[in-house]
C-alpha cells in the first residue's frame, strides 16, 4: 500500500471532520494522491443535471395525484402545528460529566497498574532490613552489611536442594 493508499484509508476511517478536510486538502495538493483522484469528466459522467432530464412540469402532479385527496382540505405535507419538528441534533454530556469521566478513567488505570505491579513483582526480592524471607523451609530473619540493614535477594532455581542468597549493601 502506496502513500496514497494510506492517505485514502485514513480518510475512511477517521472519525473527526476537521481531520478528515486536513486529509482531503492534502490530497488535493500532493501530485500522488491527486492522480488518484476523479477528474472532472469522470465525475461529470456520473452527475445528472436538471436540464439534462427534461420534462419535470409534470412530476409534482402525478405525485398529487398518487397522494390522493387530502382531509381537512390541507397540504399534502404540511406538518400539524401543535408537533413540534423534530431536530437530528446529537446530545453531547456536559464538559463536567467529561472530565469527570476521564477522571475515573485515570484512577482505574492508575489502580490497574499498581494491582499489576504489586501481583507481578520480583519473587525473588525480600526487600531491605529485618523482613522475614521464606523459601521452602529456608528461613532468613534478617542481613545486615557493616551493622546497616542490607538488600536481601533470596533466588531458588529449578534444582530443589539448592537455595541461593544474595546480600548487598544499600546505596
Amino acid at each position: 500500500m502506496g502513500h496514497s493508499g494510506i492517505a485514502e484509508l485514513l480518510y475512511r476511517i477517521l472519525p473527526v471532520p476537521a481531520w478528515k478536510s486536513g486529509l482531503a486538502r492534502h490530497m488535493e495538493n500532493c501530485p500522488a494522491c491527486s492522480a488518484r483522484l476523479a477528474g472532472r469528466d469522470e465525475v461529470r459522467r456520473v452527475l445528472v443535471q436538471a436540464e439534462d432530464l427534461g420534462g419535470l412540469d409534470d412530476v409534482w402532479p402525478a405525485v398529487k395525484r398518487a397522494l390522493g385527496p387530502v382531509a381537512g382540505g390541507g397540504r399534502p405535507n404540511a406538518i400539524p402545528l401543535s408537533r413540534p419538528a423534530l431536530k437530528n441534533k446529537s446530545v453531547r454530556p456536559a464538559p463536567a460529566v467529561r472530565w469527570a469521566a476521564a477522571g475515573c478513567g485515570l484512577v482505574l488505570a492508575a489502580a490497574l497498574l499498581v494491582g499489576t505491579v504489586r501481583y507481578l513483582g520480583h519473587p525473588g526480592a525480600s526487600g531491605a532490613g529485618d523482613s522475614l524471607a521464606e523459601t521452602s523451609g529456608f528461613i532468613l530473619h534478617s542481613a545486615r552489611i557493616e551493622n546497616e540493614p542490607a538488600n536481601t535477594y533470596i533466588i531458588h532455581p529449578q534444582d530443589d536442594g539448592m537455595v541461593i542468597v544474595w546480600v548487598e549493601k544499600n546505596l
